[in-house]
């Protein structure tokens, strides 16, 4: 990886854009179900940079790929030679690539801090939810490091999966992904359901990523 140019971004403005993020596809409007909206479910929620230490979040899918840990630590070692600390932004990062697949030779990438939500779960216990940036989460938990996060609390609508007993202790670190194992247990099933609170990053940053797990074929 070429890193060709990064573009910091103040807190401010990662949190406005933060309101900004839409759910995945429409929503009726109440008492009225031919109409729809676009819901923002962070438009009022509290949200605010912290460091928490990584045992006591909860992850929502039960194997991290080894691969993508180590495209993570790349990203690290390239981005801190750079001045750059992936676990304490302090706001987000726009950073430039060589890419020849793309028309000009170059695509530009969003990183932020790592995103969780305060979820309270059916039996009133409460979670530090990790919501996007498992991978750069599990880096830090490996390397002994106390990550500087997005924490939002007040969201009404819940992350689509629920978390997974025991955090990291229940998560495994795999080099493929056998047919027929599950990444996630969703909230509502069929997937035409869960996948409406989906938050779509992409729809307030650049390159973020999008909705992933059933998208990715498993190795025989």
């Amino acid at each position: 990886m070429n890193i060709l140019d990064v573009q910091w971004h103040d807190k401010d403005e990662l949190i406005y854009r933060l309101r900004t993020v839409q759910l995945k596809g429409k929503h009726p409007v109440p008492d009225n179900s031919d109409l729809e909206q676009t819901i923002y479910p962070y438009l009022d929620a509290n949200i605010q940079l912290v460091k928490i230490r990584t045992e006591f979040l909860s992850l929502p899918q039960t194997y991290i790929l080894q691969e993508n840990i180590q495209r993570i630590r790349e990203l690290k070692y390239l981005l801190g030679k750079m001045g750059y600390n992936i676990h304490e932004l302090n706001g987000y990062i726009v950073f430039t690539v060589e890419d020849k697949t793309q028309p000009d030779g170059v695509k530009a990438y969003t990183l932020m801090p790592t995103v969780v939500e305060l979820s309270i779960e059916a039996d009133s216990s409460p979670h530090f939810l990790i919501n996007d940036g498992m991978h750069r989460i599990t880096d830090a938990h490996i390397s002994h490091t106390i990550p500087q996060m997005i924490l939002i609390s007040g969201v009404k609508y819940p992350y689509y999966a629920y978390p997974i007993r025991g955090g990291f202790n229940d998560v495994q670190l795999r080099e493929d992904i056998p047919e027929g194992f599950i990444k996630k247990w969703h909230r509502y099933y069929p997937k035409e359901e869960y996948t409406k609170l989906y938050r779509r990053f992409e729809s307030a940053f650049e390159n973020v990523g999008d909705q992933r797990g059933h998208f990715i074929k498993p190795n025989k």
